[in-house]
């Protein structure tokens, strides 16, 4: 009874996990997506992931959720909490009696199934409908009747219209049930009809699967990946601290391999054939697939839970039984405390920044959207670099014509990106860009490259792992004056153009920069622009910036050849009427340490004088 009770117990601690702060962060990219496919038809939906790298059935089941639940970020990420609670029971039906209730809390406090249980996609319902799948594996092997049978056929069907690396699971079932039959002491009866009958419910999940296989096998052989091929050696180490302690994780290597001892000790417990196919097979295969890079790091999600079984099991072997040898015991026992004590503190360090450090935050939408519709101006654009970004964006911002999604098409088509980009700049006085995701939306950088070379850069900050960047519109350079200024040894300002020097507060000053290096730079410097009343004292207004919008690094100018540098500097609305000179400068940003300019116009504090301006 007091061991049932335990369960419950954990069981709501593992609820209450999922559900804190469920709703505080905003919804991310990826969610967007989630988000979009709600307000379609079951058929529209079908329709669109035929375009998508994910099947239908994550997205089918979210849309008739939403009709029930609502749509804000809680209803929308209440899915996966309530999977990721089905998940702990499905580890609590799979554990070992020795080491159930300690299994149920490590999975119950595993940080990357409470981070993935709070996150509209697929992957805890397929974790949860994986730990369903091994669990009806597991008694349809001992030939425990067609409900069995059945289950597990469902189930791994299931799993694959939810998520094709759902895959790796089956392999995992079909190992654990082959380790099961190799290690059993005697030899099962039949164990041809065994056999014959292992492979046809495999063969019935596959003709469940079927209408989307072909889809399937087109995703998966033609979508852009980028993969990581790593030594094993190197590799391994970062996938087990994932597969420990989540993404959330900054953790010493005590505390990491503390875990992996009690895994291996684990091996020799009740669970070890099930939880050892559920954790090596899918680590295994994301390894030699090159699949652990930050974009795919969460498949690791469908095998976490094997982990805190394994770990567990450590427990309870390490442990041991009472009686007579209990004295005997100590030194295993004190070492099984100590492991366990080190892994669980650096799992409630996990916990805390999973909730509250700003560093683990998703990408924040909603903010993001309040921002620019506060900013908005009549005749600004809002460009946003890839797919998804206009799903999650549109959900805080309502879709308006100035809101408008680039590199759209994958692969990208450049010229057809040029001439909207052309289009836009033809009437956007102002271009607000949120970057994401270029690698896979604009590997070449087509959208950046377009915008540094004719618009100005204003400004460029991360939000998370979103870059937000605010462009000035095009307009006429104006004349070259020349500048002849020598910063450093190698770095020459050969002109700069001015298209007015006579502007109002809040307007964008606009300046054009010619260089060229006299010989190979082997250093990365900034350039920096000011705005200043008075040489003495601080800019009132400054934008710092590698070349070409920083796209032009200074270490890979070639010598002699000449480099256009768009800079843009906004002013301050506040900005008192007045005569200000613009100054400019270039620098280590590793050190601060300016580089010694050498022109007419040279000020001591290893400034050049640019011109002077007037404000309105």
């Amino acid at each position: 009874m007091m061991r049932r009770g335990l369960v419950v117990l954990v069981l709501l601690l593992g609820c209450a996990l999922r559900f804190h702060r469920l709703g505080a962060q905003s919804l991310w990219y990826d969610e967007g997506n989630s988000v979009r496919m709600t307000e379609r038809s079951a058929a529209e939906i079908v329709a669109a992931v035929r375009n998508d790298i994910h099947p239908p059935g994550y997205f089918l089941l979210l849309a008739g959720w939403v009709r029930v639940a609502g749509r804000s970020e809680f209803a929308l990420r209440a899915l996966s909490a309530l999977s990721g609670v089905l998940l702990l029971a499905g580890v609590q039906r799979i554990a070992g009696r020795r080491a159930l209730p300690l299994a149920a809390l490590l999975a119950a406090l595993h940080p990357a199934l409470v981070y993935y249980s709070q996150e509209a996609r697929m992957y805890m319902p397929a974790a949860a409908l994986g730990a369903a799948l091994l669990l009806a594996g597991r008694h349809a092997w001992r030939a425990r009747g067609w409900r069995t049978s059945a289950a597990y056929c469902l189930l791994a069907a299931a799993g694959l219209y939810t998520h094709y690396l759902f895959a790796v699971l089956i392999v995992a079932a079909n190992v654990a049930a082959l380790l099961a039959m190799l290690g059993a002491q005697r030899p099962w009866p039949n164990m041809r009809c065994w056999l014959e009958r292992w492979v046809r419910l495999q063969f019935v999940a596959l003709l469940l699967y079927l209408p989307w296989l072909p889809t399937a096998v087109q995703h998966l052989s033609s979508w852009p990946a980028a993969r990581s091929q790593a030594a094993l050696l190197d590799a391994l180490p970062a996938v087990w601290r994932w597969l420990a302690f989540g993404p959330t994780a900054g953790i010493d290597a005590g505390a990491q391999w503390a875990w992996a001892l009690l895994a291996a000790a684990g091996l020799a417990g009740g669970s070890a054939v099930l939880a050892g196919a559920w954790l090596l097979v899918p680590a295994g295969l994301t390894l030699l697939f090159g699949l652990f890079t930050p974009a795919f790091a969460k498949f690791l999600t469908l095998a976490a839970p094997a982990v805190t079984m394994l770990a567990a099991d450590g427990v309870a072997v390490l442990w041991g039984g009472g009686g007579a040898r209990t004295a005997g015991r100590w030194p295993l026992r004190a070492l099984a405390a100590g492991l366990l004590a080190a892994g669980l503190w650096n799992t409630q360090a996990a916990l805390q920044s999973l909730y509250f450090d700003g560093r683990f935050a998703r990408s924040d939408y909603r903010a993001l959207a309040t921002e620019l519709q506060a900013r908005y101006q009549p005749g600004d654009a809002i460009l946003l670099n890839a797919p998804n970004q206009a799903e999650v964006f549109t959900y805080y911002h309502p879709p308006m014509a100035h809101v408008i999604p680039v590199a759209v098409t994958r692969p990208l088509d450049a010229a057809i990106q040029r001439a909207q980009l052309e289009g836009i700049g033809a009437w956007a006085k102002r271009v607000f860009v949120i970057y994401y995701g270029e690698a896979q939306a604009d590997p070449q950088q087509v959208v950046e490259r377009w915008l540094n070379s004719n618009t100005f850069k204003m400004s460029e900050r991360w939000a998370g792992d979103v870059r937000v960047a605010e462009y000035a519109g095009a307009a006429a350079e104006g004349d070259a004056t020349a500048a002849d200024a020598l910063f450093g040894d190698a770095i020459v300002l050969d002109t700069f153009a001015l298209p007015a020097a006579d502007l109002q507060a809040g307007d964008p000053l606009r300046l054009t920069l010619r260089w060229h290096a006299v010989a190979v730079v082997p250093q990365r410097y900034k350039v920096f622009v000011h705005v200043s009343a008075s040489r003495a004292a601080p800019p009132v207004a400054q934008h710092d910036s590698e070349p070409g919008g920083g796209l032009e690094p200074t270490s890979v100018w070639p010598a002699g050849v000449a480099i256009v540098d768009r800079q843009g500097v906004l002013l301050p609305p506040e900005l008192p009427a007045g005569r200000y000179e613009l100054l400019l400068g270039v620098y280590d940003p590793a050190s601060g340490q300016r580089l010694p300019v050498k022109a007419a116009a040279a000020l001591p504090d290893d400034r050049l004088l640019l011109a002077t301006i007037s404000i309105r």
